[in-house]
Order: structure tokens, then sequence, then C-alpha cells
């Protein structure tokens, strides 16, 4: 399923649940626990709702790293090491979350 196969009613909810999460992501973090539980009950398939709630923490991060560096809060030697081992880190748990059977997932 895909966003273009999607009704007007599960466009409303999934932007029910976007409003709802970007609030608690405001206020403390954790949004995805409106975003994942609305993709799945719509029927998006795990490893894809997985993908996409990597991809907004990712954007978060960056977007709060860039306003820590901009402040000159940030360690470059420390933030540059870091960056090194969460890419790897990154890298190995695609890997695991592509060939672990969906019913893991869940």
């Amino acid at each position: 399923m895909y966003f273009g196969m999607l009704t007007i009613s599960q466009y409303l909810i999934l932007a029910a649940a976007f409003f709802f999460a970007g609030i608690v992501d405001a206020a403390a973090g954790g949004g995805g626990l409106f975003t994942v539980p609305t993709f799945l009950l719509i029927g998006f398939p795990i490893h894809m709702v997985s993908g996409t709630n990597q991809s907004s923490i990712v954007f978060g991060s960056v977007t709060a790293s860039l306003r820590y560096l901009k402040k000159g809060l940030v360690d470059i030697k420390a933030a540059v090491l870091i960056g090194i081992v969460s890419i790897l880190g990154s890298f190995l748990g695609v890997q695991l979350n592509i060939y672990l059977p969906e019913k893991f997932l869940q």
C-alpha cells in the first residue's frame, strides 16, 4: 500500500496522527508512538513503517544538531566520532531490519 492508494478517511486519520505526533515531539519527543501504530492499522508493511519512522527521527536529529552547532555547543571531534559510529550502527540496523521476518518486527 502506498500513499496514492489511500482513501480520504485514511489521509485524515494519518493527518490527525501526525498532528498529535508533532505536538508530542515538540514537548518531549516520542511522536512515533502515534505514527507507527497508525501506519500499521491502516495496513502499511512493517518494513516501510520502520523506515518512515526512522527518517523522521533523522530529520529531527539533524535539525537539533545544527541548532546546537550554530550556538557553539558541539565538540566537533566527538561529534565526528559519534557520527561515524552512528552511521555504522544505522547501516547494521537496516540490514537486520531487512532480513528479519515481518512477524518478529511487529
